[in-house]
């Protein structure tokens, strides 16, 4: 790094193994860059001015709530109060850049003691995706889900559940592959019932899942549900209201919950869909009216929206929701597989019948986030 380039830049280094083509087994030297977000000086009178403070506003006040609840790291690198060199801040911006506290280093994820699972042979591998509220990495007990799988387990006669180590995974490809192909876990926590029986479910995630796996009985139930924006007329329960219109549902997420009338207006090209990556791809889609609404479970669905501050730009239509089945898959080909499934579906029973198994959701649920909604 030279001086000249030190005026501007940072030195950083690329490491072995964070660079897909690269193989060699020394550091590779590089700079950092600051990323700014720009906006037109606007001039106080203007009638734009208030949009951009009322923005700054929106967004000073989401920065900290994201740093609690996500785990992105760019939230924690994220610092109004800092100065960049040869950029002036938005007045109003420096004005109030204080309310946001400087960023601290991001808090380490809930990991898994590997080592423990790979010298106890009685050890019980979940892998789990983080899905909150349902699957959270941030939490101490790995969310709702994890902890009534664990519960579960608990109170099953099988000698073989000694500990419960929680492997995370990012996404449904990752966990198909580690305990399909890599056999890295047992169990695999959430997988949605009707995934396999439903033959317009696309993706190769759920057909290795479904070739691979084994379902328990029900842990859980979860309403999914269309949310549009508020003041869409988008009504799902009537065909001719549907037609021509276009739904979102992020790729990972199975069809199996939809209406047999939405999957024959698709089929039939009459209703359009779209399949980008995540939750928030869709809002996105549905907020700039590229898209008329999105179809995700209920809970998923509010509280990533309560996040982003959405809950009055979006509503979630009532009338027009599915219940689907959570449970947790165990691996076919695991030893004693079927042994194990059986004492899992014994602990899932047991779990249901006492109080706990409520004051576990209760405690992972209450209170729920609030949204705006239509009959």
């Amino acid at each position: 790094m030279t001086d000249a380039l030190s005026a501007y830049y940072r030195g950083a280094e690329i490491k072995p193994g964070e660079l897909g083509a690269y193989s060699g087994s020394e550091a590779i030297a590089t700079i950092e860059i600051d990323t700014v977000l720009a906006s037109f000086d606007w001039l106080p009178r203007h009638g734009r001015y208030a949009d951009v403070t009322t923005f700054i506003d929106g967004f000073f006040a989401a920065i900290p709530k994201f740093r609690r609840n996500g785990r992105l790291p760019i939230w924690y690198e994220t610092d109004p109060q800092a100065e960049v060199l040869g950029w002036r801040q938005h007045a109003y911006a420096a004005s109030v850049k204080a309310s946001v506290p400087r960023p601290e280093k991001q808090p380490e994820p809930v990991v898994a003691n590997i080592e423990s699972a790979k010298s106890d042979p009685a050890a019980v591998r979940l892998s789990v995706i983080s899905r909150p509220p349902l699957t959270d990495q941030q939490s101490d007990d790995g969310g709702l889900l994890a902890e009534l799988a664990k519960a579960a387990l608990e109170r099953t006669a099988w000698p073989g559940t000694g500990e419960v180590v929680v492997l995370w995974d990012e996404n449904s490809v990752d966990q198909a592959n580690g305990i399909v192909a890599k056999k890295t876990a047992d169990l695999a926590l959430p997988w949605m019932s009707g995934a396999c029986e439903d033959p317009d479910n696309p993706g190769s995630e759920a057909t290795v899942f479904c070739e691979g796996m084994l379902a328990s009985y029900p842990i859980f139930k979860v309403l999914v549900a269309f949310f549009a924006r508020a003041d869409s007329d988008f009504d799902p329960t009537t065909e001719e209201n549907m037609i021509g219109r276009t739904i979102c549902r992020p790729a990972e997420l199975d069809m199996s919950p939809l209406s047999e009338q939405a999957k024959r207006l698709i089929r039939d090209g009459k209703l359009a869909l779209v399949r980008p990556p995540s939750l928030i791809d869709c809002l996105s889609l549905v907020d700039r009216r590229e898209a008329d609404a999105l179809f995700v479970n209920e809970l998923e669905g509010k509280l990533v929206m309560a996040r982003l501050g959405l809950s009055d730009t979006f509503r979630m239509i009532e009338g027009a929701v599915s219940v689907q089945d959570i449970h947790i898959g165990v691996a076919r080909d695991r030893p004693g597989a079927n042994e194990l499934l059986a004492a899992l579906n014994e602990g899932i029973g047991k779990l249901k019948a006492e109080d706990t198994y409520s004051q576990i959701i209760v405690k992972h649920l209450s209170p729920a986030p609030k949204l705006g909604s239509a009959q």
